[in-house]
């Protein structure tokens, strides 16, 4: 294990040939030149998901999509709701389920901040 592949991370998503086997997209325009480590929980708060959980390689653009996705999450939780289709229609499936999941982890009794 290197440190581009920590424990916990998706071995289906490591470099192959060079080129990143991403399951974010379906093809990447331009090849990304890195893949970035996404925990399935996330460490931050609310969450507070363990440091060496589970992870997945992700490409920066998706990475930072499923946090976005995350705080559309977030933010409907604040008023008691389910995200809508339209708040959800700029991400991609495998982005909603990544969010999802971490979603699933923080539970519905958690205490989530009103950020102003």
């Amino acid at each position: 294990m290197t440190l581009a592949h920590p424990p916990g991370v998706d071995v289906g998503m490591r470099l192959t040939g060079g080129y990143p086997l991403c399951r974010c997209v379906k093809w990447h325009r331009p090849v990304p030149a890195e893949e970035e480590s996404h925990h399935i929980v996330p460490v931050g708060a609310p969450f507070h998901g363990p440091e060496h959980g589970d992870q997945v390689l992700l490409c920066p653009t998706s990475h930072s999509a499923v946090h976005a996705c995350i705080r559309v999450h977030l933010y409907a939780a604040t008023q008691d709701r389910a995200p809508t289709k339209l708040e959800l229609r700029p991400f991609t499936k495998y982005v909603r389920k990544l969010a999802e999941q971490a979603m699933d982890a923080l539970g519905p009794q958690a205490e989530i901040p009103l950020d102003p």
